[in-house]
């Protein structure tokens, strides 16, 4: 939270700095003569509208909140008669009003309780330090903070001694598909750590052990890809950069950014190789896979390219190439892809043998697709309802249909309403 704070206030300076008067040179310049304040201040204000809809209503970030409200009172040093600054301004702070109140109730609540289940000492912690990101010198929260002290040290030592056990698993275990069950847990924890004591020192210390860690194993595979790529080893390459990303699970942001880096790349050059050699199947499947990663100019170029190449494509002929694509993006996990394909093909085969294949592909998108959803049920049971959110949209893009997804999809975002305090 201390770090989203900190990225806020960047921003607010950036832009004020940015939109300053007193500029002498450059774009700051440009700016300052021949823009009006009243346009200035309006881009800033659409942004300071931004932040609030999506920090404060949809993630109800409370320590986002005097970020948020800087935005607006920085729009009025630029423009004193902007319309609308003050009424946002006003809003932010009756967002504070609310947000203080509603968890101080809470917290009061749940400590007035002769006895709580451990989730309710959580609960508890998690009230009164949302109440204290507001106010935290608030006469009747100073009484829950006494009153409540143990039963929260309690609820933050319990998930340090749990995240410790899983540290201890993490750093002894080499198996990407082992990580990426732990990983997971111990990003949880840590989340549940930070949210009722900021800034707590096992859970960075954490954080940076299973990073590093982490890393560790993801760089060897990351150079394996990089190498395999150089020497026109498409498939080899596409092995061992999935790996890393399976084995990083979101942990380490930048690891991410140039895993994704690496992998765009090895699908853009293994789709132009492969449309160089007129295999437009593959080579369609490779191209969307980049685009899928990074819409960029060459990518889109290549799938235009494709696109006009293949026009008189024979898909009755190509049916090997197709169903081979069709199964690299299942052993992917690209489900909804895998399901577009046999899609957009099975509007093409004239031959009844095709067609089999692909209602064959599709019977196998739907297996994969019912173990999505149990893994998502698993999810939604650990109280994992970001990981349970994500497999079930993904259910319900390939059978929009699918009643029982639905249903545990809106008692997921329901969940994840609640925890926000929301609701």
């Amino acid at each position: 939270m201390i770090k989203t704070y900190i990225r806020g206030m960047c921003a607010i300076a950036l832009l004020t700095a940015f939109f300053a008067s007193c500029a002498t040179s450059g774009a700051d310049a440009f700016l300052a003569k021949n823009v009006p304040p009243e346009d200035r201040a309006d881009l800033l204000f659409k942004a300071g509208v931004e932040q609030y809809n999506t920090r404060l209503i949809a993630q109800n970030d409370i320590p986002a909140i005097p970020t948020v409200r800087l935005y607006f009172e920085n729009v009025l040093k630029i423009d004193p008669m902007h319309s609308q600054a003050q009424t946002y301004i006003n809003k932010v702070d009756s967002f504070k009003a609310t947000s203080f109140k509603r968890n101080l109730a809470r917290a009061q609540k749940l400590e007035s309780k002769e006895k709580r289940t451990e989730a309710e000492d959580f609960e508890l912690a998690l009230a009164v330090q949302r109440a204290s990101d507001i106010n935290s010198f608030d006469s009747n929260l100073l009484k829950v903070k006494f009153a409540s002290s143990t039963a929260r040290r309690s609820a933050v030592q319990k998930r340090v001694d749990k995240l410790s056990a899983i540290e201890t698993k993490i750093l002894a275990e080499k198996k990407s598909l082992a990580l990426g069950k732990l990983v997971p847990q111990a990003t949880k924890v840590i989340a549940e750590i930070e949210s009722i004591d900021h800034g707590n020192s096992s859970a960075s210390s954490s954080r940076k052990n299973i990073d590093d860690y982490i890393m560790s194993l993801a760089q060897k595979d990351m150079d394996t890809a990089q190498s395999k790529l150089d020497e026109k080893k498409y498939g080899e390459a596409e092995t061992a950069i999935l790996r890393a990303e399976k084995t990083v699970s979101n942990i380490n942001p930048d690891a991410a950014t140039k895993i994704q880096t690496l992998k765009y790349q090895i699908y853009l050059r293994w789709g132009n190789a492969l449309y160089t050699l007129q295999k437009y199947g593959p080579a369609d499947d490779k191209a969307s896979t980049a685009i899928s990663i990074s819409r960029t100019p060459e990518a889109i170029s290549l799938k235009t390219k494709i696109n006009k190449a293949s026009t008189a494509r024979d898909y009755d002929a190509e049916i090997t190439e197709i169903a081979a694509g069709i199964d690299a993006q299942i052993d992917r996990g690209e489900l909804t892809g895998a399901s577009a394909a046999i899609n957009a093909a099975a509007a093409k085969v004239q031959k009844q043998a095709n067609k089999d294949i692909l209602a064959a592909k599709r019977e196998a998108v739907i297996e994969k697709m019912k173990a999505v959803y149990e893994e998502g049920i698993a999810a939604y049971n650990e109280e994992d309802y970001e990981g349970a959110k994500a497999k079930f949209r993904t259910v319900i893009k390939i059978d929009s249909g699918y009643e029982q997804a639905q249903a545990y999809l809106e008692r997921t975002n329901n969940k994840l309403r609640a925890l926000s305090g929301a609701d």
